[in-house]
């Protein structure tokens, strides 16, 4: 990439993202799930800020780093979803690198104007910046995500009728259901390992505690 991005940078049309990461324009100008084993070998030697117009769900695959909570790590690094919304700046650092394989879907709000997801993808948290982890996959999750991808990209490839528009976001927001599940998911595996790092921690205490008390 080039230094525009030394300073923040809006990526404002589907287009201009598909150009910027050296693809051909996209068929659809609202609507794209990018390969990213398609993409050429991008890097910069500057760290800079950038914004963009659409929403983004990035599913990185072949991700080779442990996942720490805490004092423990999770092995959920067969595939990593992440989530942005319009507006939000993000940081591009330097000498980084796309993951090697993954799927990115980007979707413009114009598409969603007239259908209900276009209020209620406002509901979903971890599109907002509050949220401060991604969404760690396990392989079944990973493989539903990527159908669920996949599928998006061959209905806005297919010959456009009345019905596409809502096939479509209906998959999406499928998609988005199942974020949340893994979330929860997530979330539990989460509590649970931090539950018995304390349970074994309160145990060694109390080892402790009698041993002492016995001298």
């Amino acid at each position: 990439m080039k230094n525009q991005f030394a300073l923040p940078y809006r990526i404002s049309s589907i287009f201009q993202q598909h150009k910027l990461l050296g693809l051909p324009g996209p068929e659809h100008p609202l609507v794209s799930v990018i390969d990213f084993a398609a993409v050429p070998a991008l890097t910069t030697e500057v760290t800079g800020r950038f914004t963009t117009d659409f929403y983004t769900i990035t599913l990185k695959q072949q991700c080779a780093n442990k996942t720490p909570y805490g004092q423990q790590f999770y092995d959920f690094d067969q595939g990593m979803l992440s989530f942005i919304a319009p507006g939000q700046v993000l940081c591009w650092e330097a000498d980084s690198t796309l993951p090697p394989a993954g799927l990115m879907l980007i979707i413009h709000p114009d598409f969603m104007r007239h259908h209900a997801l276009g209020q209620r993808i406002k509901e979903y948290g971890f599109f907002h910046y509050t949220v401060n982890e991604a969404l760690h996959l396990s392989p079944r999750e990973e493989k539903r995500t990527e159908r669920l991808l996949r599928s998006i990209r061959r209905e806005y490839r297919a010959p456009l009728d009345a019905f596409s528009q809502p096939v479509l976001l209906t998959q999406v927001e499928l998609l988005l259901h199942y974020a949340n599940r893994f979330y929860h998911r997530q979330f539990l595996t989460r509590q649970q390992a931090n539950t018995d790092l304390l349970a074994r921690f309160e145990a060694v205490l109390a080892d402790y505690v009698n041993g002492a008390s016995l001298q």
